[in-house]
């Protein structure tokens, strides 16, 4: 029916009809046909699963054991500063209650300002040191929803073991200046694993809510490339954290 419309719409060509044999001999040839070009189809961006992009790695700093360090302190110090300090963070609801360690942060290592050598730290974190945990943890979370803002142990095993420096504050933050005392991986052996924070903390609290946690590290660069005696210290004893897990925060 199809070829005798065909004819009809194009009577002025005089095609002639084709035979029952010309008919099965153009089917089987097109059931035979196989294309020389493959077509590849893009999958649209909006079908793709985006990858959650780290914000900062850390150590995890154990709370209480933590919270008992810094309680004996203050009360061996006889510093009333410190105290009153402390206590005021408590009072206003300013003082942290889950405590770590920065070893770098996207915001500092690729900013602008930053030195080339942080940037090319933050690589070797993303791209050579955890790129397998975050590939991981990529992969088995259905939405970004699920990591994005927390706090995610590395499968790897990562640990770092730290040393208690000193108590710093003024009258905005206090923060407890700390060594890294090594690095070992999730077999045990010792690894060297560089660092993008060049004072590092474990931040206490703020005086208030205008006052962000970052300026821990003000404080610090004041009391160590200054020496601003505007900056009140009080030492630890020898103390140290022993094999903390190493974190990634989406």
């Amino acid at each position: 029916m199809i070829v005798k419309h065909l004819r009809e719409f194009a009577s002025d060509l005089q095609l002639p009809e084709p035979t029952e044999g010309q008919f099965q001999k153009a089917f089987d040839d097109a059931l035979k046909y196989k294309p020389t070009t493959t077509k590849i189809f893009k999958t649209s961006k909006s079908n793709k699963k985006k990858t959650t992009k780290p914000q900062y790695f850390g150590i995890d700093v154990p709370t209480e054991k933590f919270l008992a360090s810094l309680t004996k302190l203050l009360q061996d110090s006889n510093s009333p500063e410190a105290n009153d300090f402390y206590n005021n963070l408590i009072a206003n609801k300013r003082a942290q209650t889950e405590f770590h360690v920065t070893l770098i942060h996207s915001g500092s290592a690729l900013s602008k300002k930053s030195p080339k050598k942080d940037k090319k730290t933050w690589n070797k974190y993303v791209n050579e040191y955890f790129r397998e945990d975050l590939k991981l943890f990529n992969q088995t979370h259905q939405s970004n929803n699920d990591i994005k803002g927390k706090q995610c142990n590395l499968h790897s095993g990562f640990t770092a073991s730290v040393g208690l420096n000193e108590l710093c504050w003024d009258d905005r933050v206090m923060c407890v200046s700390v060594d890294l005392l090594g690095v070992k991986n999730g077999s045990g052996e010792t690894v060297e694993l560089p660092i993008g924070n060049k004072y590092l903390h474990i931040t206490i609290g703020t005086a208030n809510r205008s006052i962000k946690a970052v300026e821990s590290n003000k404080l610090l660069s004041k009391l160590y490339d200054f020496k601003d005696e505007g900056i009140h210290t009080v030492q630890f004893a020898e103390e140290s954290f022993c094999d903390l897990p190493i974190f990634v925060h989406f």
